[in-house]
């Protein structure tokens, strides 16, 4: 007995072949065989599974360029903040910005905020997707004071961290941080 299901938006009675041909008529009118619908496509499980890959890499390559964007939730970043090389670019800016700099009070607030702006752009401009910045530079003057510097904050030790240059001359002493906070 051959028996057949059908997917409509209809009740239909699932019957034999042999019944009445009004019936066998309306069950070929509203689900076609398979043979007709795609004749090409043949559905064998190693096309599955390249159908598969490629949609798992066309979603992996989707969800990075999102995640670069910043327009979904991440759990853990694409590209981790480096503290050494951050590090690197801060004593390559305060050398360049501070060398032959004489300490001035007036001058030195000007100075920090300069400064702090532009560690601040360097550091985005090193594109680490996803990733807060707080960018703090305290200038002083080298007059055999003795400076104590501390920061206290909560975040996830396993991305978040933070890189810190020190630069100083005969007559200043110049402290650069940057904290990198990722965003869930």
């Amino acid at each position: 007995m051959d028996k057949r299901m059908l997917t409509t938006t209809r009740a239909v009675l699932v019957v034999p072949r042999s019944a009445s041909p009004v019936r066998q008529r309306e069950e070929t009118l509203d689900e076609p065989e398979e043979s007709e619908r795609r004749p090409s496509v043949k559905l064998t499980a190693a096309a599955m599974s390249t159908v598969l890959t490629s949609v798992n890499k066309m979603q992996m390559f989707r969800q990075r360029t999102q995640a670069a964007k910043g327009n979904i939730t991440k759990t853990t970043p694409l590209r981790r903040f480096t503290p050494l090389e951050v590090q690197h670019e801060l004593e390559q800016i305060l050398e360049s910005t501070l060398k032959g700099v004489m300490y001035d009070p007036k001058h030195a607030s000007v100075l920090t905020m300069t400064l702090s702006d532009a560690v601040k752009s360097k550091v985005k401009s090193m594109k680490f997707p996803r990733y807060r910045l707080v960018s703090l530079v305290t200038i002083c003057s080298q007059s055999r004071q003795s400076m104590m510097m501390g920061s206290q904050c909560v975040w996830n030790s396993g991305t978040d961290t933070y890189a810190t240059a020190v630069y100083g001359n005969a007559s200043l002493l110049a402290v650069a941080t940057v904290f990198a906070v990722f965003k869930d």
